[in-house]
């Protein structure tokens, strides 16, 4: 996953797609302070929906929702 790089960087970003790790590209066009909302799963479990706020120094944090 690439993102999309016109524009950037966003507020936050809604990704469709169910995901099983955070791409950089993701961080990287994510503004500090901004989120990033994802399904989140993995071949054996469901996790639901991943909220994470990006830092400063393009590090994000969050939580499961599920």
């Amino acid at each position: 996953m690439l993102g999309v790089c016109d524009g950037a960087p966003y507020d936050r970003i809604v990704v469709t797609c169910s995901l099983n790790h955070v791409p950089e590209a993701l961080l990287e066009q994510t503004r500090p302070g901004g989120t990033i909302l994802t399904p989140w799963s993995r071949p054996w479990c469901n996790y639901g929906l991943l909220h994470l706020t990006v830092h400063d120094d393009g590090s994000a944090q969050g939580r499961f929702h599920p």
